[in-house]
């Protein structure tokens, strides 16, 4: 019935309330990691609940529809997860040009109000790099693994002033 691309606290809860609602899921996750993040629901909703690892692209994504017969997706991925959510909102648009209808919702988690005023904007992870590269001080990279190599390659004295959260997986820790 129902893919939700999962990953976060609050996919947890759109699989729970869908499941017990009666519909079937399909959850993605991109990591092993998540997959057990969701592991006790798959013994709890086992009829109603499958799991599929591992990133998926445009063409992933229309074979989990077509193999599962999806009629609605709820992306329930991170808020900075921006390249997945532009992927599903162009298979969805896809499938609408075909005049198949794949309903899309993007389930956000509540913004916390911050003082965006302390916020300095940079365009990419190169732009943030030369940044910090002239900035004192210790700094935290919550980037993930990904573009640690343009932190680490951009600060001269990145390993004595940086500190970096990544996903506990051995890709990331390999990156890192």
């Amino acid at each position: 019935d129902c893919l939700v691309a999962a990953g976060t606290t609050e996919a947890r809860e759109a699989i729970m309330a869908l499941c017990n609602a009666g519909y079937c899921i399909l959850a993605t996750v991109a990591t092993e990691l998540g997959a057990k993040v969701l592991q006790d629901l798959k013994t709890i909703y086992e009829d109603n609940l499958d799991i599929e690892i591992g990133r998926k692209d445009a063409q992933g994504f229309s074979e989990c529809i077509q193999k599962s017969q999806i009629k609605m997706i709820i992306d329930a991925t991170h808020p900075f997860a921006k390249e997945v959510t532009d992927t599903l909102k162009a298979v969805c648009a896809h499938y609408e040009n075909e005049g198949i209808a794949v309903g899309y919702i993007r389930y956000l988690r509540e913004m916390i109000d911050y003082d965006y005023t302390k916020i300095i904007r940079v365009p990419d992870a190169v732009a943030a790099a030369n940044m910090l590269s002239t900035m004192p001080g210790r700094f935290l990279l919550t980037t993930g693994a990904n573009t640690i190599d343009v932190y680490m390659n951009t600060i001269s004295d990145f390993n004595s002033r940086g500190f970096v959260r990544v996903l506990d997986t051995k890709v990331s820790i390999e990156r890192c």
